[in-house]
């Protein structure tokens, strides 16, 4: 405890540490775009530590900050970019293919009434002519003559 000298580490000053902290709450933005880009662990945290760098060396050294910045700007803001929405903007829409698969067609009428219906036929005969052969009904003068006769 004699030495004379006091208890004097190298400790980071709370500005730093607080510019440090807000630069990499601010960079987590970029890189949850690139998380759900699909890069790889190892790809973000190296763009997140560059990035953390260049933003510390620029506080601290202000003389490279005519370089720093704009590099730092589009180092931001790439993440959000992404380079086939970029180019889509130029290319023309292509018509999506549709294709229709319609059912076969029911067909919802009864047969025809001159038409037997498969495995009957008429017994005489006489209920298929006179429905095919006259819009006559049973009630008219020629079904009446033709049953008298």
């Amino acid at each position: 405890m004699g030495s004379g000298e006091p208890y004097d580490r190298g400790v980071l000053s709370p500005t730093f540490l607080a510019v440090a902290l807000t630069l990499f709450v601010v960079l987590l933005l970029p890189v949850d775009r690139l998380r759900r880009a699909g890069w790889s662990p190892r790809a973000m945290s190296a763009y997140l530590l560059t990035m953390l760098v260049l933003g510390l060396v620029l506080v601290e050294l202000p003389g490279p900050a005519r370089f720093l910045v704009p590099i730092l700007i589009i180092g931001y803001l790439a993440p959000f970019v992404t380079a086939r929405v970029g180019l889509d903007r130029f290319r023309p829409a292509r018509q999506p293919t549709i294709t229709v698969e319609r059912p076969p067609i029911k067909q919802v009428s009864g047969p025809a009434r001159d038409v037997p219906r498969p495995g009957t036929e008429p017994d005489d005969g006489t209920a298929a002519t006179a429905a095919a052969g006259s819009p006559a009904s049973d009630d008219s003068e020629a079904g009446r003559t033709s049953r008298s006769e």
